[in-house]
Order: C-alpha cells, then sequence, then structure tokens
C-alpha cells in the first residue's frame, strides 16, 4: 500500500514540474478576467459567468497535467490520474470562491458541490487517458476513440451536472465511471492473435 502511494505521489509531483507554472497562472487569468466581466447583477437570471470560467479553466488544467507526463506504471496509474483531477477541482473551485466574494454568490459548500460534480464529470476521461496507448494502428486508434467519447461523455455529463440537481445526472456519471474502469482493466488482458 505505501508503495502504490508513494507511486502516486511521485507521479503527481513530476506532473506538476512537467506542465510548469503556465496552466495556472493561464487558469487565474482566465477567472480574473470572467469576475470583472460579470455583470453582478444578472445573476438573478442565470448568469454565472466565474462558474462556467472555472468549469472550462479546469478542464483545460486538467488536461494539460495530464498529459505533462505520459509515462504512467502499471500500478497506481489510474489512481494517479483520479487524485490529479481531484487536487484539480478542488484548487479550481476554491480559486472562484475566492475571486467571487459578493451578495449574490455561492459559499464554500455550494463551491465544493461544485468540485464534487466537475469531479464527477471528467472522472471516466481521467481514467481513459491513464491507459498507455497501444502500439499497433487499430490499439492506437481504438485508444484514440475511446479518449475522444471520454471526452463527449464527459462534456455532456457536466452540462446535465451543472445545470440540473437531478439523479439521472449522478446515475449517469456513475455508469460512465464503471465504464471507463472496466475499459481501462480490460485492456491488454487478452492478446491479438498472431
Amino acid at each position: 500500500m505505501q508503495r502504490r502511494l508513494r507511486i502516486i505521489w511521485l507521479l503527481s509531483v513530476a506532473r506538476l514540474r512537467s506542465a510548469g507554472w503556465a496552466p495556472w497562472l493561464l487558469l487565474i487569468g482566465w477567472l480574473v478576467l470572467a469576475s470583472v466581466q460579470e455583470p453582478r447583477m444578472l445573476r438573478r437570471f442565470g448568469v454565472y459567468l466565474i462558474d462556467d470560467a472555472a468549469w472550462v479553466g479546469g478542464l483545460l488544467v486538467v488536461l494539460a497535467l495530464l498529459s505533462a507526463e505520459r509515462r504512467l506504471p502499471a500500478v497506481g496509474g489510474v489512481a494517479a490520474n483520479l487524485v490529479t483531477l481531484g487536487a484539480v477541482s478542488l484548487a479550481v473551485m476554491l480559486l472562484s470562491r475566492l475571486l467571487d466574494l459578493g451578495p449574490w454568490s455561492d459559499g464554500t459548500w455550494n463551491r465544493l458541490d461544485d468540485a464534487a460534480r466537475f469531479y464527477a464529470a471528467w472522472a471516466p476521461m481521467a481514467i481513459c487517458l491513464s491507459r498507455s496507448l497501444s502500439r499497433g494502428s487499430s490499439g492506437l486508434a481504438a485508444s484514440f476513440l475511446v479518449v475522444i467519447a471520454s471526452l463527449l461523455v464527459g462534456s455532456m455529463l457536466a452540462t446535465e451536472l451543472r445545470s440540473k440537481d437531478t439523479l439521472a445526472g449522478w446515475g449517469a456519471a456513475l455508469l460512465a465511471f464503471a465504464a471507463a474502469i472496466t475499459w481501462a482493466t480490460e485492456a491488454g488482458r487478452y492478446k491479438p492473435l498472431s
């Protein structure tokens, strides 16, 4: 267990160092720009630019961090991606809380709820990115298509989880998570016929 935790920690630190400060500085600039542009009086009508900017900026930071270090160990690759996603979701939502102080802003508990929704929406994509790409052209194409499909499913889940408080969105997120785990664990189990 300690070996796995150490691998996850080292991989997370390697990703942070490989990505550098650029994604974080761009995220902060993106959120500051959104907070300056947002008319606070329109919040009563459902305009939340900071929250939407946090979701988009958080996704871009997650993609930058997950693609910064592509050498994943066989042990702990999925867990390292999920830990990275969780850390980014907490950091992004708390940063948006710091930038959004006012009479109509969401509280800290609502931001933590947003972080959980962000995590649930993009966890299947993080799991699908944890599998190393196959060497063959058909395996590479299949891996690429699965990652693209997980991005599409994640965007639909993000829309559903962001807009409504329904049980169907959480059920769809759970099914997408189970499908991604199944694909990541079953890949590579069977060798192609020679």
